[in-house]
């Protein structure tokens, strides 16, 4: 053991944190983000949703925001991280040139969108009377105060898998003597988590319309690189490198668990949020990915399991989207990434019950003689 003391910060405070991200496992360029919003932009127009959710909204790069609040009755933007899709939105609803826009004065009823709302000035500069300018990295205005809408909600959406797995890790790492300790007792963990279901703080079939852009793409990574912080602070790195010939099978056996828990509690969780006669998600996921400087992509080794579990719960729309807009090439870093992107349609109850892991080992059992 290095002694090294320990200085990863708790769960909740990792996930508050800016943390680095290789570019190529990162696909936020202005080209990805661009293409998402016209994705959801055309879906938003389509189905005209009255109730719509965002998982994983972040900072709402990827969302079309003047469509979005000028369709929708009700949004909810929900993201773990505390107050990330309020500054998002803060940041994003004026516009500066040629003229300051307010994207939340030119929707109807703007007063359900800020509470300051006043009036607009006049028909050139379209803001309200209570806009007082606030420079930045984007002009923003200093009096806008959320109004009812949108409901900005802090929540695991993956059926709260990974806030478990993650907060559960700094026991598991402390009460570990070895690096392979700890990984047998992170993999037993994440199979504990993959049974739990809690569920996000919204109604069932409630829902018209829900958005999961990219945001599985990261299950990969998290809570992953949390437990390998706080493994690195436990045993330092050299330690680490030197048992890597014998850790590398159980990282990739941690890793797969793990994407293996979120995706399917995410899925759930959308198709419980779904109305299940109307309502339509959209998922988009990274697929496929080039090494630096390369030509060949190669399957992102996930993608069979996503598809395993979006297929559980959800008929697949090919129909809803032109085919250049459900896969795409985006540059990231110095390789390159293709998004593909799905129109989903929530299966019904019963056959979402006859469909699930649970009743195919039952009918497993059953054919035995």
């Amino acid at each position: 053991m290095s002694g090294k003391k320990h200085c990863t910060p708790s769960w909740d405070e990792y996930l508050c944190a800016p943390l680095p991200v290789s570019p190529h496992r990162q696909p936020q360029c202005e080209g990805g983000f661009a293409a998402a919003r016209t994705c959801i932009e055309r879906l938003l127009i389509q189905l005209k949703p009255g109730r719509v959710a965002c998982l994983g909204s972040g900072s709402l790069n990827d969302i079309p925001m003047e469509t979005l609040f000028g369709t929708a009755d009700e949004i909810y933007l929900i993201d773990w991280v505390p107050n990330v899709s309020f500054e998002g939105v803060k940041q994003q609803i004026i516009e500066a040139a040629p003229a300051a826009r307010c994207l939340f004065c030119g929707c109807q009823r703007p007063e359900r969108l800020c509470r300051s709302f006043s009036g607009v000035r006049s028909d050139v500069d379209l803001v309200c009377k209570s806009f007082c300018p606030l420079e930045g990295p984007s002009l923003q205005c200093d009096n806008y105060v959320p109004g009812v809408e949108p409901h900005f909600v802090q929540a695991d959406v993956t059926s709260g898998r990974a806030s478990r797995f993650g907060r559960r890790m700094e026991k598991v790492v402390r009460r570990s003597d070895t690096p392979k300790e700890a990984f047998g007792r992170a993999l037993r963990e994440s199979l504990n988590c993959a049974n739990l279901h809690d569920e996000m703080p919204l109604k069932n079939n409630a829902f018209d319309f829900i958005t999961s852009s990219l945001v599985a793409s990261q299950f990969d990574t998290e809570p992953y690189t949390f437990f390998a912080r706080l493994l690195e602070d436990k045993f330092g790195r050299k330690e680490l490198l030197a048992r890597q010939h014998v850790l590398a099978p159980m990282m990739e056996d941690l890793r797969t668990a793990l994407f293996q828990m979120q995706i399917e509690g995410h899925a759930a969780e959308m198709h419980r949020l779904l109305d299940k006669e109307r309502g339509r998600a959209y998922l988009s996921v990274e697929f496929f990915r080039t090494l630096p400087s390369g030509r060949d992509f190669f399957l992102v080794h996930e993608t069979p399991r996503l598809l395993e579990a979006l297929g559980r719960y959800f008929f697949f729309d090919f129909d809803a989207l032109p085919p250049e807009e459900g896969a795409r090439k985006h540059a990231m870093g110095s390789g390159t990434s293709v998004i593909q992107s799905f129109v989903l349609t929530p299966k019904p109850e019963d056959e979402l019950a006859a469909a699930s892991p649970a009743g195919f080992l039952l009918r497993r059992r059953t054919r035995r003689p």
